[in-house]
């Protein structure tokens, strides 16, 4: 059983490794093709958007898997907090509103997102899966009045409220997502630069 455990503790900081290294290091969107060299540019163009507009999709997806974890029972609860600082920081405010239609997480329909994470760390399951799917800009990033970029995600959310092996319940939500596009300061060894980083902003659920 002692075994088992540390397997699974193991797998969870694989997991939590492998999305922070996404979120804690931006300046990895480069690895899209279209992005190089637009780093540090002052303006954006259509075409480097789309890939910014990428890696706001990836970055949907790892607030998911960082709910997994941090709903997750089996898994100690040092990484499940580590889990939650890191997903705020997927955020372009820590006090941001999420809207909710999901009673299984809450009967309110506005929670912040600190409530909201809560939720997963208090959870009466043993277990929560969250699943991301049908990802669409229905908002494409577009320069506001300020010196940044905004659009708006569509996406599916599924979740899987697990007792024990067992599903106790399954709801599927369409949400969106405010993506925004900023610029912010990075260090590279002993300099800084300024560098276009993308954020999640508000989430509202979406009436079909």
């Amino acid at each position: 059983m002692k075994t088992i455990i540390k397997n699974i503790n193991l797998t969870a900081i694989l997991i939590l490794v492998f999305f922070s290294a996404f979120s804690q290091a931006d300046v990895q969107e480069n690895n899209y093709s279209q992005l190089q060299n637009t780093m540090t540019v002052d303006r954006q163009t259509t075409y480097n958007l789309v890939g910014f507009e990428g890696r706001a999709i990836q970055k949907t997806e790892e607030f998911a898997g960082y709910l997994e974890i941090i709903s997750n029972k089996e898994y100690e609860m040092t990484l499940r907090k580590h889990a939650i600082n890191t997903a705020v920081k997927l955020f372009f405010r820590d006090w941001v509103n999420i809207e909710n239609s999901d009673v299984n997480i809450s009967k309110l329909k506005i929670i912040s997102l600190n409530d909201y994470i809560d939720f997963f760390l208090n959870t009466k399951y043993t277990k929560i899966t969250v699943e991301i799917t049908d990802c669409e800009f229905k908002e494409n990033l577009k320069s506001d009045k300020s010196d940044s970029y905004k659009g708006k995600l569509e996406f599916n959310q599924t979740n899987k409220f697990y007792n024990n092996s067992s599903i106790s319940d399954k709801t599927t939500e369409r949400k969106e997502v405010e993506i925004i596009l900023v610029k912010t300061t990075k260090e590279f060894g002993k300099k800084t630069k300024n560098v276009w980083t993308v954020f999640l902003g508000e989430i509202r659920a979406i009436k079909e």
